[in-house]
């Protein structure tokens, strides 16, 4: 049997693939861990305001967050790119662009 996630579970989705607390993505979003915690369990929806900043700070596919269709991320390797980049900054690392770039195009090495 297939499962269809809503928003709210595709929200957490996200949350975990970034490897973030609740706080921590919270933070760049503007609200608390409860906040993200009431709409991961369903408890909140996710605003369309929500929607856009998520999409806008974690370089999420809009359509992807609404509907589950497609790719969670924007595919392009820029976006790539400053979503670890973003990570790492939210840790509190300083990343260089072409640092990052140069880890992304030579994993092996």
């Amino acid at each position: 049997m297939v499962t269809i996630k809503s928003e709210n579970e595709r929200v957490q989705e996200v949350r975990k693939r970034l490897g973030m607390t609740l706080e921590k993505f919270g933070q760049r979003l503007g609200v608390t861990k409860v906040a993200i915690s009431n709409i991961e369990k369903g408890h909140r929806n996710v605003t369309e305001q929500m929607r856009k900043s998520i999409c806008r700070e974690y370089n999420v596919n809009e359509l992807w967050l609404m509907s589950g269709q497609g790719e969670m991320f924007v595919a392009d390797e820029v976006k790539h790119l400053e979503i670890i980049e973003n990570y790492f900054k939210s840790l509190g690392f300083s990343m260089e662009y072409n640092v990052t770039k140069w880890h992304f195009e030579n994993p092996d090495e």
